[in-house]
């Protein structure tokens, strides 16, 4: 059973703030893998990530169309903090939880799509993992 903890919450919410924004990890149609960078990464719920993309023209949509598997990474050097969250991704069309993604994301995020271009994203977790951690559904 997957149930991220408070502390992973704190840690995932604030990543972008605490100079540690995480990295998502998306296949190509070639099965090659991309990574991005996404401040906007958050906790939709316990066994969820949402993301904020900016850009509507996105390659991590057009990979994320083609094959939904990603994964995440969360580091904090100085606090001996890290986790992988391995799962799928789906595009949000309802436009209320869209709404939401956006309005949670770090202020700096949002400044940055004003006009609300992006897309929502959802992350379902299959397996969370770091030290001590061992999650799957």
């Amino acid at each position: 059973m997957i149930e991220l903890t408070s502390e992973m919450e704190q840690c995932i919410n604030n990543a972008l703030i605490d100079g540690f924004p995480m990295v998502l990890c998306s296949v190509n149609e070639e099965n090659k893998p991309s990574l991005t960078y996404y401040g906007s990464t958050q906790v939709h719920q316990n066994d969820e990530l949402a993301i904020w993309v900016r850009n509507p023209n996105s390659g991590t949509l057009n990979r994320i169309t083609n094959n939904q598997n990603v994964a995440l990474l969360y580091r904090n050097i100085p606090e001996h903090l890290g986790w992988q969250f391995h799962g799928r991704a789906i595009i949000v069309n309802d436009p209320e939880v869209a709404l939401n993604i956006y309005n949670n994301s770090p202020k700096l995020e949002r400044e940055r799509d004003p006009e609300m271009l992006g897309k929502a994203l959802i992350i379902k977790l299959d397996r969370v993992t770091g030290r001590n951690v061992e999650m799957k559904r």
